[in-house]
C-alpha cells in the first residue's frame, strides 16, 4: 500500500517576526504627517482599543482554530497597524489570520508571538499617543499665543 502523505512536502518554515522591528518609525512619521494631530490621536486610540480587544478575544486560544470572526478581527486589526508601521504585529497578524483561514491550527509559538506583539505594539502606541497629544496641546497653545499677539 502506497504512503500518499510521505511525499507530502512540510510547510515552509517562516523566520520569527522577532527580528522585525515593533515600528518602522519613518512609515508611522510619513503617514501621521498627512493627518491632523486630532486625527492622529483618534488613530492611535482605535489601534489601542483593537489590540486591547483582541488580546482579550485571543486568550486561551494560542493552539486553536480561530473562528472566522477573530479572522475578521486580526484583518482588521492588521490593516490598521500596517498603516502606522507597526510592522511586527502587522506581520504576525497576517500569519495567524492566514493560518486560520486555511484551516490550519494555530501553534503555540505563533500564538506567543501574536501575544508578544500585541503586547510591544501596545507599549509602542500608548507612547506615541501620549507624544502626539503632547505635541496637539503645545501646538494648540501656541496657536492660542500667536492669536493673543497678533490681536493685541
Amino acid at each position: 500500500m502506497e504512503d500518499r502523505y510521505h511525499n507530502v512536502p512540510a510547510p515552509p518554515q517562516r523566520a520569527s517576526a522577532g527580528s522585525l522591528p515593533i515600528v518602522n518609525v519613518d512609515t508611522f512619521e510619513t503617514n501621521a504627517a498627512f493627518l491632523s494631530p486630532t486625527a492622529v490621536i483618534a488613530y492611535l486610540e482605535d489601534i489601542i482599543r483593537t489590540v486591547e480587544s483582541v488580546q482579550k478575544e485571543f486568550q486561551g486560544r494560542s493552539v486553536a482554530i480561530l473562528g472566522d470572526r477573530m479572522a475578521d478581527d486580526i484583518h482588521g486589526l492588521a490593516g490598521k497597524v500596517g498603516m502606522f508601521g507597526f510592522v511586527r504585529l502587522n506581520e504576525v497578524a497576517r500569519e495567524v489570520e492566514r493560518t486560520s483561514r486555511t484551516g490550519r491550527t494555530i501553534e503555540p509559538e505563533l500564538g506567543a508571538e501574536l501575544d508578544d506583539a500585541l503586547e510591544a505594539t501596545l507599549a509602542q502606541a500608548r507612547h506615541r499617543l501620549e507624544a502626539a497629544i503632547a505635541t496637539s496641546r503645545a501646538a494648540s497653545c501656541e496657536t492660542r499665543w500667536t492669536e493673543t499677539v497678533e490681536n493685541g
